[in-house]
């Protein structure tokens, strides 16, 4: 595995993670959406930030 796919699959599980632990969380529909968003954006910038940072 190269270091590309780790950053992908890392990207692609707090993505998830995110997600479902926004599923479970009682709040409104709105707010979940809201929040799935954000989480989605950040940890896109994340793996932006860490391949930036490895020279990728």
């Amino acid at each position: 595995m190269n270091t590309t796919q780790f950053l992908r699959g890392m990207g692609i599980g707090v993505a998830v993670g995110a997600a479902l632990s926004m599923a479970v969380a009682p709040q409104s529909r709105f707010h979940k959406k809201s929040a799935a968003s954000k989480a989605i954006r950040a940890a896109s910038q994340v793996a932006e930030h860490i391949a930036d940072s490895m020279g990728l």
